[in-house]
């Protein structure tokens, strides 16, 4: 049972750091920001995915309709 917990914790952290990589290139937050660090996973998903939502070509002006 501790192997599948060990497995999970670090498919997680896996998660994470993916998730904060992608913030820090995408420049929603700079690489030395304590709040990557602290903040849920589930906010920084959101944050991310709100990016990726708003800074799609199709959207907004000159989208394809």
């Amino acid at each position: 049972m501790n192997r599948t917990i060990e497995v999970i914790e670090e498919k997680d952290a896996r998660h994470r750091e993916h998730i904060i990589n992608a913030l820090v290139y995408l420049h929603i937050y700079n690489e030395k920001d304590e709040r990557l660090l602290d903040a849920p996973i589930t906010k920084l998903e959101r944050q991310l995915k709100r990016f990726l939502a708003t800074s799609h070509p199709h959207t907004g002006l000159g989208s394809l309709r």
